[in-house]
């Protein structure tokens, strides 16, 4: 266990720029501007490149802080009892008085002397008293003692104590909600209260088969049903750890899975007859891509995750992709055949996508005019290459200076 906590300090901590054991509240002030700095997103007009460096880079610090918020449950636990402990009030004693000082009274010879002692004690003085009374005293004495005892010994009734405090009260959430908790190392935001899921199963949700899942278009009530109820709300988004879930006018909209804990699940409209197709292309449509990729792994705005890749759609169909880590099955082919281009074994400045296509195969990413082949990249204008740069070495490009050299020695 001190291999992890060093290990943790070593790594973790340095990677989100602190010192082995800082506060939490540091630690989590320092995820959330590293995470905001190098989020993918931000690096989606930069090069392949700059793009892989700065997911690599989120991957990291994610990881770094899930490790170190783990370690903060058990220690929590432990602070939470030893403030409970501290909070506690001890009961006070009340202030002593102190005895009164007075002159000792001198001594006198006394037949009874056996209990001169607690006659003192008692201050009780038997000067007045008829010399027959004497042999009489130590009973009574004792009698009264007997009786104080017991006294002191009775519990104190309600009225008598001495704590003037009001006496506490637990305040117990309204019926119609649940007071939601969030785990350990979560922030926290204003969370507003979430309805309590419904008792029975009841019937599946619309668009599943055993109701173990939910989909888009879900209600609450069926996500509350399926997947329980969130560590946190903030609006109409539900959080579940890492992942959260987006309603819009009471039906789910969005999500983000990125953990995997999310039980959703999107199927085809269509399905075609025997096996499913074995890639898509661009113009290819969302249901063609739930056939051959299954559910994404998050939802937005016209764009579609698995993993760290990418699909965006215009119109319901793609139009550009990020496929850098190779998980997307996307493919493009040549729209024209044969190609002469193929033939030279070069393409230059002018040359059409197709022949593009027939020397380099499929792009790692497109975006806009741009293709890349990992970090080299070509730009097309109406169609056509407009430059290139192989910062890799692998396009089969030639400058126009180049190819009319080419050109002439064959010629």
């Amino acid at each position: 266990m001190a291999f992890i906590e060093e290990k943790i300090c070593e790594r973790d901590y340095r990677t989100l720029g602190l010192e082995c054991g800082a506060e939490p509240e540091k630690v989590k002030q320092a995820y959330r501007e590293l995470a905001k700095r190098w989020h993918p997103d931000r690096f989606q007009q930069q090069t392949p490149l700059e793009c892989h460096r700065a997911e690599e880079k989120f991957k990291e610090i994610t990881a770094a802080y899930r490790r170190i918020s783990k370690t903060w449950k058990d220690r929590e636990s432990v602070g939470a009892e030893t403030r409970k402990a501290r909070e506690t009030p001890r009961p006070t004693a009340p202030p002593r008085k102190e005895p009164v000082s007075r002159k000792p009274a001198a001594r006198r010879p006394s037949p009874a002397g056996a209990d001169i002692g607690l006659r003192q004690f008692l201050g009780i003085r038997f000067k007045h008293m008829p010399p027959s009374w004497h042999s009489k005293s130590a009973a009574v004495v004792a009698a009264l003692a007997v009786l104080a005892a017991a006294l002191i010994m009775l519990p104190f009734p309600d009225w008598f104590d001495l704590d003037d405090s009001p006496p506490s009260r637990t305040v117990q959430p309204q019926d119609s909600h649940r007071l939601v908790t969030r785990p350990p190392g979560e922030p926290s935001p204003r969370s507003d209260p979430v309805p309590e899921p419904p008792p029975s199963p009841g019937p599946a949700p619309d668009g599943t088969s055993d109701g173990t899942y939910y989909t888009l278009g879900s209600t609450q009530a069926e996500v509350l049903r399926i997947q329980g109820a969130p560590s946190r709300t903030q609006g109409q988004t539900w959080v579940y750890g890492l992942a959260d879930i987006q309603f819009k006018d009471g039906r789910l909209w969005r999500y983000n899975n990125f953990d995997g804990s999310l039980k959703i699940r999107l199927t085809p409209t269509t399905s075609t007859e025997g096996d499913p197709p074995a890639f898509f292309t661009l113009g290819s449509t969302q249901n063609d891509v739930l056939l051959v990729q299954g559910t994404p792994t998050q939802i937005g705005a016209n764009k579609w995750h698995y993993g760290f890749s990418e699909i965006r759609f215009k119109d319901g169909r793609v139009e550009e992709y990020n496929n850098f880590f190779g998980n997307l099955k996307i493919r493009l082919v040549p729209s024209e055949s044969p190609n002469p281009t193929a033939k030279k074994g070069y393409f230059t400045i002018g040359s059409s996508r197709d022949e593009v296509l027939s020397l380099q195969g499929t792009p790692t990413v497109i975006q806009g005019n741009t293709w890349y082949y990992q970090s080299s990249y070509i730009t097309f204008r109406d169609g056509r290459v407009q430059f290139a740069i192989s910062l890799d070495g692998n396009l089969f490009f030639l400058p126009s200076e180049e190819t009319t050299e080419k050109s002439d020695s064959h010629g």
